[in-house]
């Protein structure tokens, strides 16, 4: 399998839809009712919202997509910010949170992930930015051993909604 990892553009609009959507709902579906899941992928995932986000110079998407199917395997939000849930840059001015990070079913554990936080890490510094936040759900238990692994580590927990439901994940940190 030939893949390229590449940030997103909005000629990837759509297939980054539905990427997001079925990556979303593979994650939580077991775990999750469908209606909140429902309301959340509406609002959050949508097509508006999402160009939204592309288009916002705060955020940056990038993709690992294989080359010879032509499909997205895995992606990734980008976002700087001057804080993340009461979590302020010690070491520079802004922190680099990874929104999101989803491979597509049959791709994790081939190195995706990895692969896609290691570049986040580089853009990071590209950017001047020394710190990395991000959560995940609690119960994700494989994510947050990956994050673990790669260093990150849990600063506080805060609840985040999905749908009717407020979730509890821990936010986690990586100085570079």
């Amino acid at each position: 399998m030939r893949t390229r990892l590449r940030r997103a553009t909005m000629a990837d609009l759509e297939q980054l839809q539905v990427v997001s959507v079925l990556t979303f709902f593979n994650s939580y579906k077991s775990d999750a009712d469908v209606l909140d899941m429902a309301i959340y992928t509406q609002h959050e995932l949508n097509l508006s919202h999402l160009k939204n986000e592309l288009a916002d110079e705060d955020n940056e998407f990038y993709l690992i997509e294989d080359l010879d199917e032509h499909v997205i395997l895995a992606y990734t939000k980008l976002t700087r910010t001057p804080e993340f849930e009461g979590v302020r840059p010690q070491n520079s001015n802004e922190l680099l949170e990874i929104s999101r990070l989803y491979t597509t079913r049959g791709f994790a554990g081939h190195g995706l992930g990895k692969q896609l936080l290691q570049h986040a890490e580089k853009r990071a510094q590209e950017l001047g930015i020394q710190e990395l936040v991000l959560c995940a759900w609690k119960f994700n238990f494989g994510g947050l051993k990956f994050y673990k692994r790669e260093g990150f580590v849990t600063v506080k927990e805060m609840d985040y909604p999905l749908g009717y439901e407020l979730r509890p994940c821990p936010v986690m940190y990586k100085h570079l």
